[in-house]
């Protein structure tokens, strides 16, 4: 089956880093300037709703999170 299935739930996946393509199994590695290196990572995101014609996109994408 190549085709979505419509479904009632909407699910998000919010990733703050990916490492880029390779993985040595049978070709190159990644390149070195796109793996992810070990450490402690925080990043913060905020989702809000959006009403079409009654708000401007670009003005809340500028809002500032406090």
């Amino acid at each position: 089956m190549n085709e979505l299935v419509r479904r009632p739930e909407t699910y998000l996946n919010i990733d703050y880093k990916q490492r880029g393509l390779g993985t040595a199994s049978c070709g190159p590695d990644t390149l070195e300037k796109y793996r992810i290196k070990p450490g402690t990572y925080r990043f913060r995101f905020r989702l809000r709703p959006y009403a079409v014609g009654q708000e401007k996109p670009e003005a809340l994408a500028r809002m500032r999170v406090r």
